[in-house]
C-alpha cells in the first residue's frame, strides 16, 4: 500500500510538472535564462549534504549551522523541454538525502524508510544543450549523499573520504 500511495504522489507531482503540448518542441533546451543554481550546503556536525534551489531553504539551513558550498550547477525548477524530475527523498533517522531522476529508486527509497519530499528541480538525463555530469557519490559509514559536477572533488570523494561512486545523477548546466 505504502508503495502504491508514494507512486500515485510521485506520478502527480511529475504529471503535474509537464508542459503543455504548445511549448517548445522536445528537441529544445528550454530557457537557459531560466535555470537556477542548484545550491549545496553540508553540515559538519552531522556529516551531511543538502541541496536545494530555494534560497530561503538554504539560508534557513545556513542559519542552523549548514555552510553554503560551491553551486552544483543550474536546473530549471519547472519542467523543460527535454527535462526529467529531481527527486528529493530524506531520511529522518540518518539525516540522509538522496536525489534522483529514478521513480522505481524513489520508490525503493520509501520502501526502506525514507520520506519522499516532492522534486527539488529539472535536469536532463542525458548530455545535451552544454550539460554536464552531475557526479553521485554515497558514504557509507556517513551514511551521507554528496553530489558534484566537479570531476577532481568527485574522485577526492571516493580515494580520500570514504565514499563510494554511484554514477551520475544527471546532467546540469554549467
Amino acid at each position: 500500500m505504502k508503495t502504491t500511495v508514494v507512486f500515485s504522489v510521485l506520478l502527480a507531482t511529475f504529471s503535474a510538472a509537464r508542459p503543455s503540448t504548445d511549448v517548445t518542441p522536445r528537441d529544445s533546451c528550454g530557457d537557459l535564462n531560466n535555470a537556477v543554481p542548484l545550491l549545496r550546503g553540508y553540515s559538519s556536525s552531522r556529516g551531511k549534504h543538502v541541496y536545494t534551489i530555494d534560497p530561503d531553504e538554504m539560508n534557513t539551513l545556513v542559519a542552523s549551522g549548514y555552510v553554503a558550498e560551491p553551486s552544483a550547477g543550474r536546473i530549471w525548477a519547472d519542467m523543460q523541454p527535454g527535462t526529467v524530475p529531481f527527486f528529493r527523498l530524506f531520511d529522518n533517522a540518518t539525516f540522509d538525502s538522496i536525489y534522483t531522476t529514478s521513480t522505481s529508486e524513489a520508490i525503493d527509497s520509501v520502501n526502506q524508510g525514507y520520506t519522499a519530499l516532492g522534486v527539488v528541480g529539472f535536469l536532463f538525463p542525458s548530455s545535451q544543450c552544454g550539460a554536464i555530469q552531475l557526479f553521485r557519490t554515497f558514504s557509507p559509514g556517513g551514511v551521507d549523499h554528496f553530489y558534484t559536477t566537479n570531476p577532481a572533488e568527485q574522485s577526492r570523494a571516493v580515494t580520500s573520504l570514504g565514499y563510494t561512486d554511484q554514477g551520475v545523477a544527471g546532467f546540469v548546466l554549467p
